[in-house]
């Protein structure tokens, strides 16, 4: 026998995987002392070792229980008597994997069999299967093992570059996981580089990473954008597509998504169009239809509404008005249009159409993209009206929508096209302060432009990491207070994010406190997952629906967990593993829980 080692039981019969144990006498004991060390002794939830020949099969046990042998058959419950050598214990135990030539692996090659010897594992099966056969320079170590007390090794390559899902109850220590992970991969050899060659994007609805402290370091710069001191930077190539466009200001698909779409296209082939529109104006003259006059004056004075000199150029076409079919205006007298018929240069000098050209050019050329846009598809609703058979009512809807929606989202973003909105490292954007109805806008925005850059960007950036905390805020598969069209696109997009995102070097990591409102189709795809505590059976069902490895066992501890405690589970790691988080103390984010007695206890300051 190995040192640490002692026999406790044998194989008395297998059924797959699972093996039963009758156990030796005087064998429940929590630990033994043996060859001048401690080693856990047979529970639920433990590791041993069944040895046959060379190999040595690493079991978890299931569970437990005794017969008592004086006991008849006919007997409902034991009697209070205790009889020496009457009590026989039973384990029930999984096989998980083998160590050979002390190295772990998860195989099927072996299974228990009948007569294999049960013994204690030593430390050093421990160490190996915690090690799980990871290169300690290619890890970083989060915690340590419940039971064991092992350090946890998670392995680079295997956890990193997949889609990540870390899942808890508030106030399970959800927050700080996520921290601690990326913390201690920054801080590992490999941090420094991959700070200068990836980016690592966090999606912060509650504000608790830009408080400062989070991610805290000399080694390394983080971008903060907040929404108010320092506005979010959103490609206008995102910003400006018509599938994004049509679900944003909700364009039906008959009427107003082509018209959006013929509007889009103009505008990005000529973004100086004034000198159109001033042609626009001449033909609303000609045909002395006064309601697309007044809605071609109603666009310029928006343009110029902030320039109150600069109105006066408008003051001669401000007095067109309809007269017995035709059109008058004042300028040194009455002066008169007729329907149908050209305007001469001597009337364009009258109505002083050169001057607001002038005017209106100047002003344009000071917008951003979504204004200049704006304003040209309010121009571009009088041209269809006109010329394209539709009607002002028709399309006034979708570009008030389009009104709306380009203030508000000039609250808190930029749109612009520039690589300051690709920057390498850490790149957190808090949305605590952005108004309710606008911040899945802006997850999605800003989820998607990342997605879509990286997959044509060239091999120096070598990967993405968009980070979601309370990712059900916007993974939900719920319908919410959007149209179904946004919701299809919302879910479509990220769905593909996580389906495709992979082969591009593009990955999720989500936390959330609710598993069970996050997309099945994205909780699928998730490879690697750390659990906390969660008693909602909906939640726990989610989870065994979708993650192939979670044991029943590691099921059935998630409800009873302590703060911190998780259930570490996926392809990156051979077998379930319960885990403590290390909790960080310095740097951190801003999640921890209100101490009511320490802030009740303070003193209020008086205001002087």
């Amino acid at each position: 026998m190995k040192l640490g080692e002692k026999e406790l039981g044998v194989v008395v019969s297998v059924d797959a995987n699972e093996a039963v144990v009758g156990m030796y006498n005087v064998t429940n004991g929590a630990s033994y002392f043996i060859d001048g060390e401690e080693v856990n002794g047979i529970k639920v939830g433990a590791y041993a070792i069944l040895k046959q020949g060379r190999n040595r099969i690493v079991v978890t046990v299931l569970s437990e229980k005794v017969r008592d042998q004086l006991n008849t058959i006919n007997s409902k419950e034991f009697d209070n008597r205790f009889h020496a050598q009457s009590i026989q214990r039973i384990v029930k135990v999984k096989s998980q994997g083998v160590i050979k030539e002390g190295q772990f692996s998860v195989t099927s090659s072996t299974v228990p069999m009948v007569g294999n010897i049960l013994v204690s594992a030593s430390s050093e099966d421990i160490a190996a299967i915690f090690s799980r056969g990871v290169d300690e320079e290619k890890s970083v170590t989060i915690g340590r093992s419940l039971m064991e007390n092992q350090p946890i090794r998670i392995p680079i390559n295997d956890f990193f570059a997949s889609h990540i899902g870390i899942f808890g109850n508030t106030g399970s220590g959800k927050s700080n996981t996520l921290h601690k992970l990326y913390l201690e991969l920054f801080k590992s050899p490999y941090g420094k580089d991959a700070l200068k060659k990836s980016s690592f994007i966090i999606i912060d609805f509650n504000g608790e990473y830009g408080n400062g402290t989070a991610f805290k370091g000399k080694e390394y710069d983080i971008q903060l954008y907040d929404g108010e001191n320092k506005k979010f930077p959103i490609d206008e190539n995102i910003f400006f597509d018509i599938n994004t466009l049509k679900v944003l200001v909700k364009a039906t698909e008959n009427t107003q998504l082509p018209f959006l779409m013929r509007s889009l296209e103009k505008w990005q082939s000529n973004r100086e169009y004034i000198p159109m529109e001033i042609g626009l104006l001449k033909k609303c003259l000609t045909s002395c239809n006064i309601e697309y006059i007044n809605e071609w004056r109603n666009v310029a004075k928006d343009i110029l509404q902030d320039k109150s000199k600069e109105v006066d150029c408008m003051a001669v076409l401000n007095t067109v008005k309809s007269h017995n079919n035709d059109l008058e205006f004042t300028r040194n007298g009455r002066n008169f249009i007729d329907k149908g018929e050209l305007i001469d240069e001597t009337k364009y000098d009258d109505l002083g159409l050169k001057n607001i050209k002038s005017k209106l050019e100047d002003r344009i050329k000071s917008f951003d993209p979504c204004v200049s846009f704006l304003t040209f598809v309010k121009f571009q609703k009088i041209y269809d009206a006109m010329y394209g058979g539709m009607q002002l009512e028709w399309l006034k809807p979708v570009v008030g929508r389009l009104e709306r929606l380009v203030y508000s989202i000039k609250q808190y973003a930029e749109i612009k096209e520039t690589d300051e909105c690709y920057a390498k490292g850490i790149t957190i954007f808090n949305l605590k302060n952005v108004n309710a109805e606008y911040k899945e806008t802006f997850a999605l925005l800003l989820s998607k432009m990342f997605y879509e850059k990286k997959k044509i960007t060239d091999s120096n950036w070598v990967s993405v990491h968009l980070i979601i905390d309370e990712a059900h805020n916007i993974l939900n598969s719920f319908k919410s207070t959007h149209s179904d069209v946004w919701e299809d696109y919302r879910l479509t997009t990220f769905e593909s994010m996580i389906k495709e995102g992979r082969k591009y070097g593009f990955f999720l990591t989500i936390a959330s406190q609710r598993p069970a409102d996050i997309s099945p189709t994205i909780m699928s795809q998730i490879h690697n997952y750390i659990i906390h505590k969660l008693v909602n059976d909906k939640d726990l069902q989610m989870l065994e629906n979708t993650m192939p490895t979670l044991d029943a066992f590691s099921k059935s501890r998630i409800p009873t967990l302590g703060k911190g405690e998780a259930v570490l589970t996926g392809r990156a790691f051979g077998m379930p593993s319960l885990i403590k988080v290390d909790y960080e103390e310095y740097s951190r984010p801003d999640s921890d829980d209100v101490d009511l007695v320490e802030a009740w206890s303070k003193k209020l300051e008086v205001s002087k």
